[in-house]
């Protein structure tokens, strides 16, 4: 199911077909400047009256099957936990921990991409006459013009990233008993995450335009301009104007390699004290236990450092984006805390347990200043069989160092640009669509805008702004120190059964009310969300729209020096709110509790989980529910329902035996719905997608075992997804649905199992 990008028709919306990248195998050209500006061909194509024929997404190219499914991967890991008790007051720890992770990713050839531009001679004696006709104009043997050139590097394969990770943690606390009812717990840790990523396979920019400036040299061979003016006199020509006409000496003078790398690291110093107050007489004159209290002080700083070579920082590499630059930065964090846990009433009729228990943290942040969170929650045991509880808390995450400070650099977003293409009846107007125009090209006036870019498009085949490529357009995402924290309240309500007349069966319900505000979204806004806030007028929403005015104003392209596309850094711009129930039900008993054989026991879990709301509300925007919705804009499916039933037996014979049952509740795609801030798959109100608007429910069945041998080993195998069910396939292509981030191989295996039925096994040793 990953054998090529799926498209949906978008004539019809009601088939799916193999789709494609336009930069392709033999070469896309769009031509900017001369006679034949704004025109498409192909160029290994058959001539056409003396010129290049043009070019038809027939030749798309499949980048599929060199992106690889599953990353090969190494990991070695290793770890140290100790405790040496002195005496009652003193007991001193310490743990290490160490990982390192070696993996290698691979995607689809580099190249020449569609949107970057280039300046081909008139002269070139590589071109053919009819090449030469289509670019410059017949008989036109002098000067230069610009063109867009999309072609892979087929002849060298795909681009490869060779990732390290090196992580490493280390504690040293101490811990006791002081007496009179009071212990202390104090730490100290230090961690350092550490990232080397080697890029190769990558064209560079700066050498393509070089290659494909080619021009008669001595003897009329074709040769570099930069070679003969002395610029670059190890420039071989990139000869893509006929067929096997690239050589091994081109490839080896177009490709490099680029090297990058950072860390982040935290150091934490954390000290707490608590004590049993009852001993000093501090307790509910209706209870028998005391009030028990904790308070405390932590430090936290967070550092984040990355380094990028002179190549990453030009933007060079083919393919990569746009230039990423070195960064570094730090917060740090101080809290004091405290806590208590006041048993109100204890042994008395209908009041088995009654506690009550607070907490208080004061943050100071170098990243949003001073924040108070605070809980309150109730905890009542009506009976021994029945318990009820219920929680407010108010809690505050402050921006990571990640989100602080990671570089901004480009990449690709899903999705689809309403003002390019071939335009209709269902397209924004001419002054919605001028609206995204105007921060990237602030002189256009709405009626040269209708008369040159939206009028001379409607139902033209060949439409001046392109469309980006397989439904992804450019992104420029990142850190943002503006960051503050986000803030959310939840409300927790709920109930455990624990009959005494059913022996081993537990039973909790809990509804959970979370709501976040100045939540963080560190992929900046969503794509529908920044487009049509500007279709609609929104100055900031236009302000984030970057359209690329060397390229007919597409939301793609450029040479690395310009990033083009959206602005999706992260940003406190939502307001979240989850709304539904847990639940969780466990029953054990033995066999020969009802009368059977002693073959060992039985436990049975239950988890499952309804949600009811998933909202978010946007600036200027209408609230949307993701709740039982996928695509553009919810992104990943959230199933309504969702559980896990596992049964255990544990046999007499050192053996166990599992099943579990995984079961996902159907959901439909966002864009289909009625929700205003949703519908509309094109950007349009009338788009509807009925190819991709539904995913069936979901049941995964796996089986397990473990089997205990001497007492040292632990066998352990089974078999995941047992009947092989392959996972929902959906557009990538053309709209985007299931394209990175939200997906990936025309499903989504974050929520999915991608692999099919998956055989595990393993031995752990104690020695």
């Amino acid at each position: 199911w990953s054998a090529c990008g799926l498209a949906t028709n978008n004539t019809n919306n009601s088939q799916q077909y193999c789709g494609g990248s336009s930069t392709d195998a033999t070469g896309r050209l769009k031509v900017l400047t001369g006679p034949h500006a704004g025109g498409n061909y192909n160029i290994l194509g058959t001539p056409v009256n003396g010129q290049l024929p043009g070019f038809s997404a027939a030749q798309d190219y499949n980048f599929s099957p060199l992106n690889y499914f599953q990353r090969p991967d190494t990991r070695y890991t290793a770890g140290e936990f100790s405790e040496y008790e002195i005496n009652k007051a003193v007991t001193l720890y310490s743990s290490f921990m160490f990982m390192d992770d070696h993996s290698v990713a691979q995607i689809a050839p580099s190249g020449s991409f569609f949107g970057s531009t280039y300046n081909v001679p008139c002269n070139d004696p590589l071109l053919s006459s009819a090449q030469a006709a289509t670019i410059c104009g017949p008989g036109v043997t002098s000067g230069t013009q610009t063109v867009s050139i999309g072609r892979r590097n087929v002849e060298g394969g795909g681009r490869t990233a060779d990732l390290q990770h090196t992580d490493y943690r280390i504690v040293f606390g101490a811990k006791g008993d002081i007496g009179q009812g009071w212990t202390y717990d104090v730490s100290g840790q230090y961690g350092r995450s550490i990232l080397t990523d080697i890029e190769g396979g990558y064209f560079l920019n700066s050498h393509l335009q070089k290659a494909l400036n080619v021009v008669p040299g001595p003897g009329g061979v074709p040769t570099c301009q930069s070679v003969l003016d002395g610029t670059d006199g190890q420039c071989v020509p990139y000869n893509i104007w006929s067929a096997g006409g690239v050589t091994p000496a081109a490839l080896n003078y177009l490709t490099g390699i680029a090297i990058s790398s950072g860390f982040t690291q935290e150091q934490v110093v954390t000290g707490s004290i608590s004590g049993d107050l009852g001993q000093y007489g501090v307790k509910s004159p209706f209870s028998s236990q005391g009030v028990g209290i904790s308070v405390g002080a932590e430090y936290r700083r967070e550092f984040i450092q990355t380094a990028y070579d002179a190549t990453i920082q030009s933007g060079d590499l083919a393919g990569a984006g746009g230039a990423t630059h070195n960064t570094r930065g730090s917060q740090t964090d101080k809290d004091i805390f405290g806590e208590l846990r006041v048993p109100l009433v204890t042994d008395m009729q209908f009041v088995k347990e009654l506690t009550f228990d607070t907490g208080y943290r004061y943050s100071n942040y170098t990243s949003g200043g001073g924040n108070n969170t605070y809980k309150f929650a109730l905890d009542w045991q009506v009976v021994p069989d029945i318990r009820f509880r219920g929680s407010f808390e108010r809690a505050v995450r402050a921006p990571n160092v990640q989100e602080l400070f990671l570089p901004q650099a480009p990449g690709l977003i899903a999705g689809t640009d309403p003002c390019a293409g071939t335009l209709n009846a269902t397209s924004p107007t001419a002054a919605q669509c001028y609206n995204t125009f105007v921060h990237s090209a602030p002189n256009l006036t709405l009626a040269q805008y209708t008369a040159q870019y939206y009028t001379p498009d409607i139902g033209n085949p060949n439409p001046i702004v392109p469309q980006c490529v397989s439904a992804q357009c450019n992104t420029v995402t990142g850190g943002n120190p503006n960051l503050v924290p986000e803030v959310s309240d939840t409300k927790s309500f709920g109930v455990v059964f624990t009959p005494s007349f059913v022996k081993g069966l537990s039973v909790t319900v809990d509804y959970f009310d979370i709501k976040v505000n100045q939540a963080i979204l560190d992929a900046g806004l969503p794509f529908k969300s920044i487009i049509n806030g500007c279709l609609g007028g929104s100055t900031v929403s236009c302000g984030l729209i970057n359209r690329n005015p060397n390229f007919d104003y597409a939301l793609f392209g450029g040479n690395g020096a310009a990033n083009y596309g959206l602005l999706t850094t992260a940003v406190n711009a939502a307001s979240l709110q989850t709304k539904g129930v847990d639940v969780n039900a466990d029953y054990r008993f033995a066999m020969r509790d009802f009368g059977m054989p002693d073959y060992g026991s039985l436990n049975f879990n239950f988890t499952g989980t309804y949600v009811s709301s998933l909202s978010t509300s946007l600036p200027g925007q209408d609230t949307y529910n993701c709740a039982g919705y996928y695509g553009l804009t919810c992104g990943t499916p959230t199933p309504k329902w969702r559980h896990q039933f596992r049964i255990n037996w544990i046999t007499p014979w050192n053996v166990t035996l599992s099943a579990n049952w995984r079961y996902l509740s159907p959901t439909n795609l966002d864009c289909n719905s009625s929700q205003t801030s949703l519908a509309g798959c094109g950007l349009t109100a009338t788009d509807t997608n009925p190819s991709d608007a539904h995913i069936p429910a979901f049941s995964y069945f796996d089986m397990a075992f473990t089997w205990k041998v001497k007492g040292r080993y632990t066998f352990r195998g089974g078999v995941n997804n047992i009947f092989d069910r392959t996972p929902p396939l959906l557009d990538t292509n053309n709209y985007g649905i299931s394209a990175p981030a939200f997906g990936n191989a025309n499903t989504y295996p974050q929520v999915f199992d991608p692999l099919g039925r998956v055989f595990f096994m393993g031995v752990t040793a104690d020695f």
